[in-house]
């Protein structure tokens, strides 16, 4: 399956507060939706030139899972403003500037909850690439989707620009996109759209906007794999219907009383912005909990927000025994394949996430350029790195540079080719075809 780069967006439940929200004066704005369970801003990963600037939005997230944006009421905070600095200035919240070389946290706190931390790191490296995320859309007429443009820097820095680009649509009356890179579905019909950013433009992204179709979500895959103190658990979110599904939750219940219905508010949940039709996506949650045998329950689109072709297959269910005898066992998956050509190289981009509750020891990942057909596990690839170590619920970032003419050619990558990782699922370790091309008619796929 592969990883739509911006899909999820981590939201996290902390405690929350009672009352009224207060502004940074100190006076309530009643305005705002009452208990505040948790912030998350946007983009999570930044990168910018030495004196670039950017924009950060905060969103809040409330008692009755409705959002809103607080960007201009939250605290902003960077770690190391020696690199990044950003205002709180009126008018100026959120935005950032590179100050020099180096990589800050910013965060954004409001009544006591900090935000999950956006990294912005600052380079004087060169821009190589721009690709807009998604690479595909079917979008129902009124929908709104956030885009995101992914860049890609000398230095292996990866960042999304989407605050920083100029978005350009071929049809206005198809799909409108504000500053920042939220499109519209303005009207029934097809057009391409595409991002510029410092002198560079995207390849063009094709957008269809359709009237009464509908998503279906299912749980196509839920694992759960246990660990010492903590389980985690892996829901991949498959849309079978005819229309993109956008901006919808994942539930996640822990030991419920009794078996969770759509309407339930979870104990934890993820963000989805967006799965096209046919499409997937995975959200991983790591949750502490006591020792021995727990029942865990995942929901797609508790609340409604998406209406589906059908609502009776949103669910999920497993078992997970955590502490002494747990039999917990690593579980290697590729969480994102992408590649971009330059001057006629190829760079793969290959991130290796265990899933499982146990570390996993030394193993081989191999990337394959051009087959029609997927590899055998046991293959050797055309390329290999080695990973020494990978610990549960962490992600390995492994590159491949490859000179290499290829005109649409299909691409794969294995991992765990010399099978010496003992996995609970040795079936999720190919990830392809990922169509690749270079020269004149290049780029990222």
């Amino acid at each position: 399956m592969r990883r739509v780069f911006f899909a999820v967006v981590a939201a996290v439940l902390v405690g929350g507060c009672t009352g009224g929200v207060q502004s940074k004066d100190g006076g309530d704005d009643t305005g705002l939706p009452g208990e505040l369970l948790g912030i998350y801003v946007t983009p999570e990963d930044v990168v910018l030139n030495v004196g670039g600037e950017g924009q950060l939005r905060a969103t809040g997230m409330f008692a009755d899972r409705t959002t809103l944006e607080v960007t201009h009421l939250v605290n902003w905070h960077s770690s190391k403003r020696a690199f990044v600095e950003v205002s709180n200035r009126f008018d100026e919240e959120g935005t950032i500037n590179g100050v020099a070389v180096g990589q800050s946290v910013v965060t954004a706190s409001l009544q006591g909850i900090t935000s999950v931390p956006t990294n912005v790191r600052v380079t004087d490296a060169e821009l190589l690439s721009i690709t807009v995320r998604p690479e595909t859309l079917v979008v129902e007429l009124g929908e709104t989707i956030q885009l995101e443009a992914e860049t890609a820097w000398s230095d292996g820095s990866r960042g999304n620009a989407a605050a920083q680009a100029r978005w350009i649509t071929d049809d206005g009356s198809v799909a409108q996109i504000e500053a920042g890179g939220r499109l519209t579905a303005a009207g029934v019909g097809a057009t391409t759209i595409h991002a510029d950013f410092e002198g560079l433009s995207s390849e063009d992204v094709a957008v269809e906007v359709v009237s009464g179709a509908q998503p279906d979500l299912v749980i196509s895959n839920f694992t759960v794999e246990g660990g010492e103190s903590d389980f985690t658990a892996t829901a991949t979110v498959k849309n079978r219907g005819s229309a993109g599904a956008s901006s919808f939750w994942v539930d996640l219940f822990v030991d419920p009383q009794n078996n969770p219905q759509v309407g339930d508010l979870g104990d934890t949940f993820g963000f989805v912005s967006y799965v096209g039709p046919e499409e997937t996506d995975t959200v991983t949650f790591t949750r502490e909990a006591s020792e021995g045998s727990h029942t865990v329950w995942a929901i797609v689109d508790t609340d409604g927000f998406v209406e589906e072709s059908d609502t009776t297959n949103n669910s999920a269910s497993g078992t997970v025994n955590v502490g002494a005898g747990a039999g917990g066992k690593a579980n290697l998956q590729v969480s994102y394949f992408s590649s971009f050509d330059f001057d006629g190289t190829i760079y793969y981009w290959v991130d290796v996430y265990n899933a499982g509750g146990v570390d996993a020891s030394g193993f081989y990942v191999d990337v394959f350029y051009d087959r029609t057909t997927a590899p055998a596990i046991n293959e050797n690839g055309d390329q290999f790195e080695r990973v020494e170590s990978l610990a549960a619920g962490d992600t390995a970032y492994v590159e491949f540079e490859v000179e290499q003419d290829c005109y649409y050619c299909w691409s794969w990558v294995t991992l765990d080719s010399l099978t010496e990782i003992d996995e609970s699922n040795e079936d999720d370790n190919i990830e392809g075809p990922l169509t690749v091309t270079t020269g004149e008619d290049g780029g990222s796929p």
